[in-house]
Order: C-alpha cells, then sequence, then structure tokens
C-alpha cells in the first residue's frame, strides 16, 4: 500500500540521520567542518529520536484510514524468501558491523571515512561476486554513474 510505501522510505531516510554518511549533504557538511563520526553521531542521536518519533506520529495520523487494523498473515511470504544469495546476506551484516567500528576506530587514526566505506564496499562486491548469484558486472554496468559524477561536479 502507499502508507507502507511512504512509511518505509520516511522512516529509513529519518533513522539513518545520525550517520555522517547517510547523505551527501552531511557528508560534504562534516568534511568541511571537521566534524568527526563519532561527534557528528553524539549530536544528532538525540535530534534524530525525536524525528523518528516525529514522522512515526505524522504518519499515522495522516494514513490512520489506510492501515488496516489486522491482516491474514498467511498471505505473507517467508522473510527468508527474500534472500536470493545466503553468502551475501551474511557477509553483509559482517561488513555492516565492521563498517560501524570502522567509521568509529579508524577515524582517530585520520583514516578518511570514504575509504573505510570503500573497503566494505568492495568486500562486499567481492562476496556477491563470488556466489555467482547477484550479476555483479550488471550491477556495475547499470548503477547510476551519472548521479555520481553530477554528485561530484556539484561538490569539488
Amino acid at each position: 500500500t502507499l502508507a507502507f510505501v511512504m512509511a518505509a522510505g520516511f522512516i529509513a531516510d529519518t533513522a539513518s540521520l545520525p550517520l555522517v554518511v547517510s547523505n551527501l549533504v552531511n557528508i560534504v557538511s562534516a568534511d568541511y567542518f571537521k566534524i568527526g563520526f563519532a561527534e557528528y553521531a553524539a549530536v544528532m542521536v538525540p535530534v534524530n529520536a525525536v524525528a523518528v518519533i516525529a514522522t512515526l506520529l505524522a504518519l499515522m495520523w495522516f494514513f490512520r484510514k489506510d492501515i488496516p487494523q489486522d491482516y491474514d498473515v498467511s498471505q505473507l511470504k517467508r522473510p527468508g524468501a527474500a534472500i536470493r544469495d545466503m553468502a551475501t546476506f551474511k557477509a553483509g551484516w559482517l561488513v555492516l558491523a565492521l563498517l560501524l567500528i570502522g567509521f568509529f576506530w579508524l577515524e582517530s587514526l585520520g583514516v578518511p571515512i570514504s575509504a573505510v566505506a570503500a573497503v566494505g564496499a568492495v568486500l562486499l562486491l567481492a562476496v556477491a561476486a563470488k556466489g555467482h548469484v547477484i550479476p555483479t558486472r550488471e550491477v556495475i554496468r547499470n548503477a547510476p554513474w551519472q548521479i555520481v559524477v553530477f554528485s561530484l561536479g556539484m561538490y569539488l
């Protein structure tokens, strides 16, 4: 339903607020003002809590007539059915944990956030390529590179 799609989009966007890497403006601003990953997160976590609660309340009010009181659980697919490549799925969780540790720990050593993120991306891409379930060449070929170039051009 529209309510679910809107809620998922808004909450995903709002909940990523305490992470410098959540959007390009955060990355550029934090870099310009020399704000570290941990410092940024410390300031933004309380703001994020209020933003998520306010967003949930606003969405619940706006879509109050569209949200069903109950639903038929038998119509739901098994959550595991959405996982096409178990190795990549498990590696994704490991990479996610390592990224979080790396963002906090390596920052004090002067390692840029972009380097930590790039290593995580390459590791996950390598695992996905090895499994041959996810067409990694196609993913890279069909990535929206024009947006990357546009973003770089906007801020460099």
